[in-house]
């Protein structure tokens, strides 16, 4: 849901070479709806992801989300994004 925008807009740029893809993703959601007595503020999100092939089955990522570190509100209730955070998957495929 996001508490809906009627501006909802998005942007990403991949590249990849051999075994690293790595990509960079922008996300806006604006003019989001009226609520109790206020608007919604918009939600900006920029997300880096690279994701390097170790072997044929094995796969490391790591993920960085809210690049930018705003206070992004995910709903009408107050709710925000988490701030600047990032994360590391290792995935094994059988």
């Amino acid at each position: 849901m996001q508490d809906d925008g009627r501006i909802d807009a998005s942007a990403s740029v991949f590249y990849s070479i051999s075994k690293l893809t790595s990509g960079l993703t922008y996300k806006y959601l604006g003019d989001r709806e009226y609520y109790g007595g206020h608007d919604v503020p918009s939600r900006s999100r920029l997300t880096w992801n690279t994701s390097y092939d170790l072997t044929k089955n094995d796969n490391i990522t790591l993920t960085m989300n809210n690049l930018l570190d705003k206070d992004n509100y995910s709903n009408r209730y107050g709710n925000l994004d988490l701030p600047y955070n990032w994360k590391i998957t290792y995935t094994r495929t059988f």
